[in-house]
């Protein structure tokens, strides 16, 4: 089993891409993992939020076959 994380976008922030390194590490002596950044939606303004998720939900489509799909919500609840 390789563990793929998709991710929109290149990490800017200096401490998030630190802890993005820090946790592939760690579960890499686990199981295979890559980290894998797909483009992100540009030049749109906020307010059209439910376009830019279509426009990026399209980017991580392409890198799926017939894998087992597990979606992480930034606002999401424990």
């Amino acid at each position: 089993m390789k563990l793929k994380i998709l991710w929109p976008g290149k990490t800017r922030n200096r401490e998030i891409r630190s802890l993005q390194e820090f946790y592939l590490r760690k579960i890499n002596l686990l199981a295979p993992c890559e980290l894998i950044q797909t483009k992100e939606a540009k030049g749109i303004p906020e307010k059209f939020a439910n376009r830019i998720k279509e426009i990026e939900a399209s980017g991580l489509e392409k890198n799926f076959k017939d894998d087992y799909i597990i979606c992480l919500f930034d606002e999401g609840k424990e």
